[in-house]
């Protein structure tokens, strides 16, 4: 008996409630950690009519230009969130994230049923992806990137790869126009991960169509792979180059040595097919460091399973039962090349599983399948194996819950890694600044120690310190502190001159604080709180030509920047600020409005003045 349309139709709604029931807990979770400087600095995001720069100019991705990175179709959805919650409304992100999640689980439902029907009846290859695609969305490493806001770049470039996979497998017609190729370029724009689609469908032809041996490159050269992969070569080179020349000078990598980065890496994979089973290490910040050399145990270890994985492709690749396991294992170790190749930060991260586990969970589907007609079957054990994988997806279900916890808000997240990657000075400090939030500044400040100890010149660190010891009145101390944060990454953060330019203005030196907030502008144009912060100070020292400058400027790139209209209404009020406060309190005669006017009336040593101003606000409030 065939199962139904219809009987799809009621999974679908069963794995939607089960999903949901899953994230009853994850939608008021807050941004976190890079979402504050593409997302919460990023005003560009706050209007629509950004739309082509987004497309044009990298520094609308973010406030920080060493994180300007060319993935328009990310700030675009950011900027749709925006404008349906009218504000930073956690909701609206998180709903865009779910509704994308659940339209990639659908594709992937299509995806796997379509390569088991070649080798299962019909109703084997549906109950194979249905297996296949709950696992997937109950799975805890999906948490790790719906919760993280602008780790929707792997979401996104996840869902159109799939959109353009399937569309190429299933619509001889896309296929032969290529019309493909529209859906994969937006994913190419959301992350450059999405040009593994290249591969990946190579990967396709040689096992499935040509069933050729995937090892051999000249497999790689029938016509029928040459129509597609050529055109593919094109579109990749094209896109490369595109990404390329937009970061051209912005986005850097933050890494060291590649060969260091490059001999973890092997080791790595083998973390993440643990953690696909087991997933009890999870971190949003791991402190996880690169190998010294290539005779260390662990990296040794790590090329050992490499070689063993690439036995198991080698040779379930032949056998038409076991060709899925190949596909899913190859997809899965070129889903990871594009962090396997470059040396980022983080060795290894969480939600870099997102996309390389697509593949990895119809590889172990189709094993366990494979295994169970091999060896199981014949033990009419039926009740006991469904048992045991009900029993297994209600485990990762629970710990998807408890990750949504654990994201709820800065404190939760950053307590959890401070724990299990007690060696991660970022973390250290980002649970400090949690507590300093919360006025904790004792607290806090403990934390940073601890982390100056792992990372003496992390420039943040310094900067987060000089806040502290600022606030616990130690000025000797927040004097160094935030010198040294300049020292060590002034000259490419705009936010550590915006800390320090705050700093010199608390202390009196306005004039050295107005020159770093320039600095910082040159760094970040769009650093809104830099801009508001160089108003004030132009207002407070009646610099009014360069106020008027910056406040035209402002609106020239935010048009309802309401802070820049008012200074330049303050601004046709008079040439001074003593001026504009004379001027203003004919219109508004408020106790605070004389005040301030009696304030200024006596720094200009017009004494008599200054006392008439305070009877007036008396007057008014007794």
């Amino acid at each position: 008996m065939e199962i139904s349309q219809k009987k799809n139709n009621f999974f679908f709604i069963f794995l939607l409630i089960s999903i949901q029931i899953i994230y009853t807990n994850f939608w008021y979770n807050s941004f976190h950690f890079d979402d504050f400087h593409t997302i919460i600095d990023n005003i560009y995001i706050r209007s629509l009519s950004n739309f082509s720069d987004f497309f044009t100019d990298v520094k609308t991705f973010s406030v920080l230009p060493t994180h300007a990175s060319w993935r328009p179709v990310v700030t675009l959805s950011l900027a749709i969130d925006y404008w349906f919650g009218g504000g930073l409304d956690l909701r609206f992100f998180h709903l865009s994230m779910m509704i994308f999640f659940l339209l990639q689980l659908v594709l992937m439902f299509y995806v796997f049923q379509s390569i088991f029907e070649n080798f299962h009846t019909k109703n084997k290859a549906t109950l194979l992806a249905m297996l296949g695609i709950t696992w997937y969305g109950f799975h805890p490493v999906c948490a790790e990137t719906l919760n993280y806001i602008i780790a929707r770049s792997d979401l996104l470039s996840t869902f159109f790869l799939l959109l353009s996979f399937i569309l190429y497998i299933k619509f001889p017609v896309v296929k032969k126009y290529y019309l493909y190729l529209i859906p994969l370029t937006i994913g190419v724009m959301a992350k450059p991960t999405a040009l593994m689609f290249l591969p990946i469908i190579l990967l396709y032809e040689t096992i499935f169509i040509e069933r050729k041996n995937i090892f051999k490159p000249l497999s790689y050269f029938s016509l029928s792979i040459l129509k597609t992969g050529l055109v593919l070569i094109a579109h990749f080179g094209l896109m490369y180059w595109l990404i390329k020349y937009m970061e051209r000078g912005t986005f850097e990598a933050g890494g060291n040595s590649l060969f260091h980065y490059l001999i973890t890496q092997p080791y790595i994979y083998a973390h993440y097919v643990e953690q696909f089973f087991l997933p009890l290490q999870l971190s949003a910040d791991t402190d996880w460091q690169t190998f010294e050399n290539i005779y260390q145990p662990k990296a040794l270890f790590g090329f050992v399973f490499l070689a063993f994985l690439l036995f198991i492709i080698y040779k379930t690749q032949f056998n038409a039962k076991t060709k899925p396991i190949a596909f899913g294992l190859s997809f899965f170790l070129v889903a990871l090349i594009p962090t396997t190749f470059v040396a980022l930060a983080e060795v290894n991260n969480d939600h870099r599983m997102f996309f390389p586990f697509v593949g990895l969970v119809l590889a172990v589907v189709s094993g366990i399948n494979y295994c169970y007609e091999l060896f199981l079957k014949k033990l009419n054990i039926n009740l006991i194996l469904s048992s045991l994988i009900v029993f297994a997806l209600l485990g990762y279900a629970y710990g998807t819950h408890q990750r949504n916890e654990v994201w709820k808000n800065e404190e939760t997240l950053w307590k959890d890694v401070s724990e299990k990657s007690p060696q991660n000075g970022r973390g250290l400090m980002n649970y400090g600044l949690s507590l300093m939030a919360k006025g904790n500044y004792i607290e806090a400040e403990n934390y940073f120690i601890k982390a100056l100890a792992l990372t003496p010149y992390y420039a943040s660190l310094n900067a987060n310190l000089g806040i502290v010891y600022q606030q616990l009145n130690k000025p000797d101390k927040a004097k160094q502190y935030f010198e040294n944060s300049i020292v060590y990454g002034g000259s490419n953060d705009p936010n550590l001159l915006y800390f320090y330019a705050r700093y010199k203005n608390d202390i009196g030196d306005k004039e050295l604080a107005i020159k770093n907030l320039y600095a910082c502008l040159g760094l970040s144009a769009g650093l809104l709180t830099a801009r508001e912060l160089l108003m004030t100070l132009l207002y407070e020292t009646d610099n009014f030509t360069d106020l008027e400058k910056i406040c035209k400027e402002t609106l020239a790139r935010f048009p309802e920047n309401i802070i820049s209209e008012n200074y330049l209404n303050k601004i046709k009020l008079g040439n001074t600020r003593l001026a504009v406060l004379e001027a203003e309190i004919k219109t508004e005669k408020t106790p605070a409005n004389y005040i301030n006017l009696s304030l200024y009336y006596y720094q200009a040593k017009q004494f008599q003045k200054c006392i008439e101003a305070a009877e007036q606000a008396i007057k008014i409030d007794p």
